[in-house]
């Protein structure tokens, strides 16, 4: 039997436009174009899983994110570099705690209903978790969920309040206990995704000299080099730290568990009966968010069709990321 399979990407597009979810999920279109910033997210999710796999190691971490292919220009893997280069001088003396389980661990079970505590026949949750671990101070498990952020990630932000309600770490609590972990909690580790980019010369018809014939001290004669670029990052970094590189523990009462199902139960059912009934509304509010235009903006607002190879490709699975030959726990 089909079963119609959720994802916590999959419920987020659905609650952010139901066209895109038709496009995306049902029909199974991707656009050819990848933002930059889904590029760069991509850089820095290589180089944490070879991190994680090595132990912590750096070399292995920034060959693995250097040999990914795909679009990434010198100044996203100078940014990417630094990065993961501070992320291992913040991070490294943890993992002497960290016994690492497993990377990339793929979970699917059936959906419950909350109301009866029974589980559906024809709806499963499935993910992938970034990181497994246990902390050999303690014997716990928890696992670990990497992202990259433009937001504050100051102690006490809203980004971090925010994490209370975050439907992955209520999903993946799920997913470990279908295979059979006692997960203590989520250790949820982000990097600054940080909008610096390399200083530019002066325009000629904007510099400013001193007596002596300089240039004033702000401004410059010629484009800064990426190798300036990155050694005054790493010195931002290595001075605050806490700015690019923030963990939280986030665990889950009973209640907030049960709310969580609840959410994913009525998301799935509605996923589930807009298809049955050929409903894909468009939500035009969705259409620029995150500070880039949608993927499927051309094709919604008329001026491109998914037939356009150009433009969209169609994948065989809607899930590529997940291997989906295994059965529903």
């Amino acid at each position: 039997m089909n079963s119609d399979l959720i994802t916590v990407s999959r419920m987020r597009c659905f609650n952010s436009c139901r066209r895109l979810h038709h496009i995306k999920y049902e029909l199974g279109y991707r656009s050819l174009t990848t933002s930059e910033s889904l590029s760069f997210g991509t850089l820095i999710h290589t180089a944490l899983e070879a991190w994680w796999k090595s132990g912590g190691s750096l070399p292995v971490a920034l060959e693995a994110m250097r040999a990914k292919p795909g679009d990434a220009d010198a100044i996203a893997m100078a940014k990417a570099v630094v990065l993961i280069t501070g992320y291992d001088a913040r991070w490294l003396p943890d993992m002497a705690d960290f016994e690492v389980l497993g990377v990339e661990v793929e979970f699917r079970a059936r959906i419950r209903n909350p109301a009866t505590g029974c589980p559906m026949h024809d709806l499963e949750v499935a993910g992938k978790l970034d990181v497994l671990v246990k902390r050999r101070s303690t014997g716990k498990v928890w696992f670990v969920e990497h992202k990259t952020s433009s937001e504050d990630l100051a102690a006490g932000s809203t980004y971090w309040q925010r994490l209370r309600m975050d439907p992955q770490v209520s999903v993946y609590h799920e997913g470990m206990k279908a295979l059979g972990y006692d997960v203590e909690g989520c250790i949820y580790d982000v990097l600054s995704k940080f909008g610096e980019r390399p200083k530019l010369a002066t325009p000629m018809d904007k510099r400013k000299f001193t007596k002596d014939g300089k240039l004033y001290a702000a401004q410059r004669e010629n484009d800064e080099t990426v190798e300036e670029f990155s050694a005054r990052i790493a010195e931002k970094m290595a001075s605050s730290p806490e700015s690019y590189f923030g963990r939280a523990e986030v665990v889950r009462t009973e209640s907030e568990m049960m709310e969580s199902q609840k959410d994913v139960h009525a998301t799935a059912l509605m996923i589930r009966d807009e298809a049955r009934l050929g409903r894909a509304p468009r939500n035009p509010s969705s259409c620029f968010l995150y500070g880039r235009t949608c993927e499927m903006f051309e094709t919604c607002s008329g001026c491109a069709s998914l037939d356009d190879e150009t433009k969209f490709k169609k994948l065989e699975s809607v899930h590529s990321e997940l291997n989906l030959s295994n059965d529903a726990q």
